[in-house]
């Protein structure tokens, strides 16, 4: 699953989340970023990315929830 979640100044910011096929019960997780000002606007760069478990996850999502400005 790839999703926009920024769109920003012509910077855009997408998460893609999906499944590690050669190891179950793993989750890949990447942020990437394209902008609609560079030399080739499909370019994209790869700002985060890493595996994690299940709980990895729930702390991840728990820590999202909890952020407040």
């Amino acid at each position: 699953m790839k999703k926009l979640i920024s769109n920003t100044g012509g910077l855009q910011t997408f998460l893609e989340i999906k499944p590690v096929e050669a190891i179950p019960g793993m989750t890949y997780l990447r942020i990437t970023t394209t902008f609609e000002g560079a030399k080739d606007t499909s370019d994209e760069r790869v700002k985060f990315d890493v595996c994690l478990d299940q709980s990895d996850l729930d702390n991840l999502r728990a820590a999202l929830n909890d952020y407040s400005l």
